[in-house]
Formats: structure tokens, sequence, C-alpha cells
């Protein structure tokens, strides 16, 4: 079976932490620092600070911008619960945007119908590797978290993403586009916004009893985090290489996907193929053929909250197949999937 997804571990990153550990310095320290530093000038931020996982940033993100129980926070409907479950954390109130249903992007459009005069900000999801409209829903004048959980290493409009807004959300949980095993990173070209986050991650030894939050990284978790960096740039070119080879296949069986970015803009963290009304038949029987695709989104959030069922989020979930896109997959096994993808649709 060919799993949807795996990290892609070399013996460099094996090595690196590993050293950590044969350091002795376990929790914080130089590593850290070092981490942090690298990320921030890769994506030209002013700096960053690494935490112990994706929801632990967008939750001291939230914090950081003071969002609280009087506050309504806008979200888009399709999306992991990881945004739904941070706004819980600071007592806010989740607002839902619909997505074009063909991207799953919420888009300006979306995003200004759901905001009201109580929006402390809106959280915008670089979904799927996808870059988000960033700089057009920041002119609607609420401060804008990016969820670059799945974008790490995209662009927008030429700039790196998690640079535009407020501050950025990012994650490198195992099987994400860089992983350090669990973790995250809060980044920021305001360095008042960092500090803050800084200091709620630090509780130990304090002068006031101010509540804070067990949410640092390792220093073993930010070595592989740098050894991975290192490689970034591998890893995407191996994405675009395999969902380029998808693209011209599919498009010749007549299988549909989403549009191309605009800008092209896009690093292929999911590759998604459209199957109307048969999703979980076409997940099934790539089963069958030692494939493991699924929905790329597990449920729409209102699915959760209890809101009514949104037009373009509902669309989205009953049409879009995830399919394995990873820099571990080797050539044969791009080709079997590709090739069962092709048998699937070509014999209902």
């Amino acid at each position: 079976m060919i799993p949807h997804s795996k990290p892609c571990i070399s013996d460099g990153d094996v090595e690196g932490a590993a050293g950590a550990i044969r350091s002795g310095i376990l929790a914080g320290g130089k590593t850290v620092s070092e981490f942090e530093d690298a990320f921030s000038k890769r994506i030209e931020a002013v700096g960053s600070v690494a935490v112990s996982s994706g929801t632990a940033a967008l939750h001291l993100s939230l914090l950081a911008l003071g969002v609280g129980p009087t506050d309504e926070v806008v979200l888009p409907a399709y999306v992991c619960t990881a945004p739904l479950n941070a706004i819980r954390y600071v007592g806010a109130r989740p607002v839902l945007a619909d997505v074009e249903p063909q991207a799953g992007i919420s888009g300006t459009e979306e995003i200004g119908r759901a905001i009201s005069p109580r929006t402390r900000a809106v959280i915008c999801v670089h979904l799927f590797g996808r870059a988000t409209p960033i700089d057009d829903i920041s002119s609607l004048g609420v401060d804008v978290i990016e969820d670059s959980a799945q974008a790490v290493g995209g662009l927008y409009r030429g700039r790196p993403i998690g640079g535009v807004g407020a501050v950025s959300a990012f994650s490198f949980y195992a099987t994400k586009v860089m992983t350090t095993g669990h973790g995250g990173m809060v980044s920021s070209k305001d360095k008042g916004l960092l500090d803050e986050v800084r200091d709620l991650i630090h509780y130990d030894k304090r002068e006031n009893g101010r509540l804070r939050y067990n949410y640092s990284m390792t220093s073993f978790q930010a070595a592989l985090g740098l050894s991975q960096l290192g490689r970034l740039d591998e890893f995407l070119s191996r994405r675009k290489k395999i969902a380029n080879f998808y693209r011209e296949e599919f498009q010749r069986a007549g299988i549909v996907m989403p549009p191309l970015s605009p800008s092209g803009e896009d690093i292929h963290y999911r590759f998604i193929i459209k199957a109307p009304g048969r999703v979980d038949d076409v997940i099934g029987r790539l089963s069958d053929l030692g494939i493991n695709a699924m929905r790329p989104v597990f449920k729409p959030i209102y699915f959760y909250t209890g809101d009514e069922e949104l037009k373009g989020a509902k669309k989205a979930y009953e049409e879009d197949v995830s399919i394995p896109i990873y820099p571990a997959l080797t050539d044969s096994e791009v080709e079997r999937v590709s090739n069962a993808v092709k048998a699937v649709f070509t014999k209902r």
C-alpha cells in the first residue's frame, strides 16, 4: 500500500537530531534560536518563535493580537479543526466563511461577507499549499493571521508566504511540508507581537501570575527542523515535478482537477482530483489497487459548530479526493498512483 502521506527523513536529519540529544541540552538553547533565525530569514520575517505545534502557534497568535471572549474570528468552513480549536481556546466566537469550491479557498468576497463589527481577526488558510489572496483580505481592515501550515516555502505575489499578515502560524507535524515530528512556528514583522508570544511560552520564575503556556520546542526538534529547512527547496522541487506529471496524465484521461493558481503559486502540499458524488467509491477503489487516498478535509467546520451548511464548502467536500504527493514517493510509485487513478476513472 502506498501511504497517503509520509515524512522524508534523511541520514543527515537523523544525525542532526541525534547530535542535539548527545549535547545534553534538550530544551531550549542555541539550536532553537538558530532554527528560529534561519526560518525567519527564509520567509523574510523580523523574527519567529518556535513552538510545540501548529495549533499552539494559532492559539498564541490570537492571544498576541488580544482576541478574547467578546470577539468574533472568521475562518474558512473547509479546513481542519486546528483553527477552530484555537479560536475556542481564547473563548472567541468562530464565524464561518464559505469557500470557492474548485480550489477550496476563502477569498476576499467570502471573507468579506463573514466580517461584522465584532470581528477581531481573520484566519486565512493557504489550503493544500495554494496561496490565498492575503493582500486583498488584509485590505478589509481586520487583523489577518496567516495559517501557513500547508504552505511552508510557498510564495504569494513573489513574496514568501507567512510574511504578509499581521502574524503567521506554521506547522511542522510529521507529514507536513517539512517536519520536526510535532512542532510549529509563529512569525511576524512586528517585534512587539513576537515579544508577547515569547513571554506567553516561558512560564517559570516570572514576577507575575499571568497565565502562560508550556508551548516551547525541544532542541532536538529544532535540530531536525534546521536540517529539513536546508532541504526545503529539494522538497518543493520534487512536489512540483510529481504534480506536473499527474496533471499531464490526468488531463489526457479527462480527469477533473482544480484550476492552476492564477499566478502559479502552489507548492502542491495536496494533489486533488474531483469525483462528484463518488468520493467514497473512488477512495475505496484506489485502496483496492494499493493506493491510500482520502478526503483532504475530514469534515467541513459547520459539522462541528452546528452552523448551517455552506454551499461552496459542501460542494468541495462532496468532490475532493486527495492522492499521494510527497518527496519520498519514488518515480515508480508515482506511476503506480497515476495508473491506478486512471483505471478507477475509466472503469466505472
